[in-house]
């Protein structure tokens, strides 16, 4: 036990992780992209930050819920719960992590929800066999083979559109998520039975689905931080009805929100690099002049004007 626990124990257990083709995949590609000298810099803070005190995957093993309580949300009864609706746009997705997606979702804690998939691939990498299996197992996945790909936002407003639920959860299709996770979105609705849109926390898992990484702790609503970077997905969970009066997801030229539900993969982050743009309680109004006005809608107050500098920004 305290050989496990020392430092020198984890900082190996950290390396043997790292061993692997997907990590020689990555340098190639990194050292393709920004040189040999950039990769040896990237591999030396890599190594460097090894011996960081900080043990996410200890961390999260110790405040995880137990079995027993797992156990016990599968009997709490939540009279009129709300419905979630999980749309999945799908692309040529490899049949392990969209197995492991589906999983997941089967094995939630809360059970009243409903899975939408938009399959997008093209003829002859179709993952719908898959689905298929999944919906003949149970009733509340539904697909729909699209037969072309309409793009991150026409395969999610696809899935959208197949949606009955009382509130919308959008998730990638290599994502997997906590057995908790309904439940928890469940019970902070019956706290706040107000709220129409609230998100996550999410981190990373390795290849094999064994060690998680890279962990991400969002702020609060921020809407300066949103209009740089799209922080609240994963997990988003939109009332329905909300996303419907904002047209579903929408493509922008000019601004977009990227949404890469708790973990995925690092292949996870090439699948959602063009995730999708979800105008949820954003007005976008184009001038002639080219700019783009945002009006962002936050603690009752609204902040309206064209994105561009005052005086000289240097």
């Amino acid at each position: 036990m305290r050989k496990r626990s020392s430092a020198s124990h984890k900082r190996m257990r950290k390396l043997l992780d790292l061993a692997n083709m997907e990590t020689v995949r990555v340098c190639l590609d990194y050292w393709k992209e920004n040189g040999f000298r950039a990769l040896i810099k990237k591999s030396k803070h890599k190594i460097q930050g090894i011996d960081s005190d900080y043990d996410y995957p200890e961390w999260y093993s110790l405040t995880r819920p137990s079995t027993e309580e797992l156990s016990r949300q599968r009997e709490e009864e939540f009279p009129e719960g709300p419905m979630f609706s999980i749309v999945i746009p799908a692309y040529k997705t490899p049949k392990r992590y969209l197995r492991e997606m589906l999983d997941s979702i089967a094995d939630q804690t809360y059970g009243n929800f409903e899975v939408c998939v938009a399959d997008g691939s093209p003829a002859g990498e179709s993952v719908g066999d898959i689905l298929a299996e999944y919906a003949g197992k149970d009733k509340r996945f539904r697909y729909e083979v699209l037969g072309e790909n309409r793009g991150i936002a026409g395969n999610t407003n696809a899935a959208m559109a197949m949606a009955k639920g009382d509130y919308i959860v959008l998730a990638d299709h290599d994502d997997t998520i906590t057995p908790d996770a309904l439940y928890e979105c469940a019970k902070l609705l019956r706290e706040h039975p107000g709220c129409e849109m609230f998100y996550s926390d999410e981190d990373k898992l390795d290849m094999d689905g064994g060690a998680l990484f890279d962990p991400h702790f969002k702020p609060d609503f921020n809407p300066d931080l949103l209009c740089s970077v799209n922080y609240i997905c994963h997990l988003l969970c939109v009332k329905r009805t909300l996303a419907e009066k904002t047209g579903g997801v929408l493509r922008r030229p000019v601004l977009r929100f990227h949404l890469p539900v708790f973990r995925r993969g690092p292949r996870g982050a090439a699948y959602s690099e063009g995730a999708v743009s979800l105008a949820v309680s954003q007005e976008f109004h184009g001038q002639q002049s080219g700019e783009q006005d945002v009006r962002l809608r936050g603690g009752g107050e609204s902040h309206h004007g064209p994105l561009r500098p005052d005086g000289d920004p240097l």
